[in-house]
């Protein structure tokens, strides 16, 4: 049985299967643009980003039918968010970790918590980059899209989502939005209460490396891989990058 690993980039996305020594069995990669719509965005369409996903995931299936994957796991962009319905379907493209639209909330979090308290909950530095603060831009200038908001989902979550399962993110990735606390290993009611938003609205934080679940039988058969395939959580793509670099 063969494993897959799925890195979920910033301007495109690998699939690659291993097998049990760790050896690349077959690659598949695809780039996908990022979209500029206004100075200082930087937007994904996360539809865009699946499908791509999907085809990789296809075609590594189909060139290893001899060694079935059993497992799989994902590395995803840190920082880039979803706005997803209650069915599961985006309602507004991703704003990535580079766009500068969500700048003017550090005066916010400066005067409500400060900088100093903020790293030591969070273990990251007041940033636009922080995916908290992109969430708050969009609840604030897109208030009809917030009010269909179900979810707040990265793409590692996302991920999970579509394939059938209730959304987890791993630590890694949960520490990059500046919402995760880092000393009790679960959202900050501190940070959620002053961005006015509830648990419930992100995903679930897990451990790297927890079974979340098998991908459901639709899943199975859009990726092209065997039913009941484990699905494990993975990292954000930085750390995933250095571990694999020794």
């Amino acid at each position: 049985m063969s494993l897959l690993g799925i890195d979920i980039g910033t301007t495109g996305c690998k699939v690659v299967a291993f097998d049990n020594e760790g050896q690349p069995v077959y690659a598949a990669s695809a780039e996908y643009p990022l979209l500029f719509p206004r100075a200082g965005w930087i937007e994904l369409d996360p539809e865009l980003v699946w499908r791509k996903i999907v085809r990789c995931i296809r075609e590594v299936a189909s060139k290893t039918k001899h060694d079935p994957v059993s497992a799989l796991a994902v590395s995803a962009q840190g920082e880039a968010f979803i706005p997803v319905d209650e069915k599961g379907d985006a309602l507004y493209n991703s704003i990535v970790t580079f766009d500068s639209r969500a700048a003017t909330y550090q005066d916010f979090w400066r005067s409500n918590v400060g900088a100093q308290k903020i790293f030591r909950i969070t273990g990251i530095p007041l940033s636009a980059m922080a995916t908290l603060l992109k969430i708050q831009w969009l609840m604030d200038n897109k208030p009809a899209i917030a009010r269909k908001t179900k979810k707040y989902l990265c793409f590692q979550d996302y991920f999970a989502m579509k394939i059938g399962l209730q959304p987890a993110i791993d630590y890694s990735l949960a520490a990059r939005m500046m919402a995760f606390d880092i000393t009790t290993y679960s959202w900050s009611n501190l940070m959620l209460k002053k961005a006015s938003l509830e648990p419930d609205q992100l995903a679930k934080p897990v451990p790297s490396g927890t079974v979340i679940g098998n991908i459901s039988s639709s899943a199975a058969r859009t990726l092209g891989l065997p039913k009941g395939t484990l699905v494990v959580a993975g990292g954000h793509d930085q750390p995933c990058g250095a571990l694999g670099a020794g």
